[in-house]
């Protein structure tokens, strides 16, 4: 039997009313650098080539938090959407799902992926520090768009000195040694659907959740 196909994977927030924006999380390397409020919610989005029919289940298999609720889009069944909570800072969070299948009839038994977790790491390399605070502070006072969305770190839709000091506060955060983090596990990874996913320091905004 043909395994399920895999095209990507994001963190998604919703940005106030600049809009949702997605983190791209499909190579396992991504970093999600924006705040998850005081408990620690994010919302990761697993984009297949082909509807999904079945998941068994989604559940943290590494790092600290927790699936709250999970789902096949009903909007798009093609996104599986993944709900956490009690995230924590500075950590590298696996995910799995569980006995996959779509509606080609293909199949897998474990599809899996990695968050890398580092408010304030708005440049995107593991570790806060000036540069992250500079970034910020140039784009304080502009629209939240797809090219800056990362320096809302407090994801309310704005840029200003609440996101300044937040980066401020964690300066000098990193995440710890990987050893190299493993990419997504899929047998084959397509672009022919991948959407709403951007590099570390760019996205589009999404319209579907």
């Amino acid at each position: 039997m043909p395994f399920v196909q895999l095209n990507a994977v994001a963190s998604r927030m919703t940005h106030g009313g600049a809009g949702t924006f997605d983190i791209d999380l499909t190579t396992g390397n991504g970093i999600e650098c924006r705040s998850g409020g005081a408990s620690g919610d994010y919302t990761v989005i697993f984009t297949f080539a082909s509807p999904l029919t079945s998941v068994d289940s989604a559940s943290v298999t590494s790092g600290t938090g927790s699936v709250t609720t999970s789902n096949i889009d009903n909007n798009d069944a093609h996104d599986y959407i993944v709900n956490l909570t009690g995230v924590t800072n500075t950590q590298v969070l696996k995910l799995g799902l569980t006995n996959v299948t779509d509606s080609a009839g293909d199949f897998n038994s474990a599809v899996s992926t990695s968050m890398g977790v580092l408010i304030g790491d708005t440049t995107g390399n593991g570790a806060v520090n000036s540069s992250d605070i500079a970034q910020t502070q140039s784009q304080s006072g502009q629209p939240v768009t797809s090219s800056n969305f990362r320096e809302d770190v407090t994801v309310n839709g704005l840029i200003n000195s609440s996101d300044v000091a937040l980066v401020q506060s964690m300066s000098g955060t990193g995440l710890p040694p990987q050893g190299g983090t493993a990419p997504v596990s899929v047998t084959q990874l397509s672009t022919s659907r991948t959407k709403n996913i951007a590099s570390p320091r760019t996205s589009r905004r999404s319209t579907n959740f």
